[in-house]
């Protein structure tokens, strides 16, 4: 409530409470989603290869080899997309649970 311009201490702790509570919620979704990438690209390595010395470019491969840049596009789009997914379900979940615990 507003008296005369001047916002009351309450107000100034919902205010505050609604940014901190944004904020966090920005900070823990962006985590996960990078969390969730990095697992995403690191099981890539486990199912993909990139010719090189190690496997004699692809002679010598007990995995599917790639070309290299085919290998970091597909990378890079299966991490995003999977992080992408799993950051909105993070965010439909804390939503619904803001709203089951009535948060300002």
């Amino acid at each position: 409530m507003h008296l005369g311009g001047i916002s009351t201490k309450n107000d100034c702790d919902i205010m505050v409470k609604r940014a901190a509570l944004y904020i966090i919620n920005e900070l823990f979704n962006s985590l996960l989603g990078f969390i969730v990438g990095a697992i995403t690209s690191n099981l890539m390595l486990s199912f993909f290869e990139v010719r090189g010395w190690s496997n004699l470019w692809g002679l010598y491969a007990s995995k599917v080899v790639l070309d290299d840049t085919v290998f970091t596009i597909l990378e890079w789009t299966i991490s995003l997309s999977i992080g992408y997914m799993f950051m909105k379900l993070v965010n439909i979940i804390t939503i619904r649970t803001k709203k089951h615990f009535r948060y300002p």
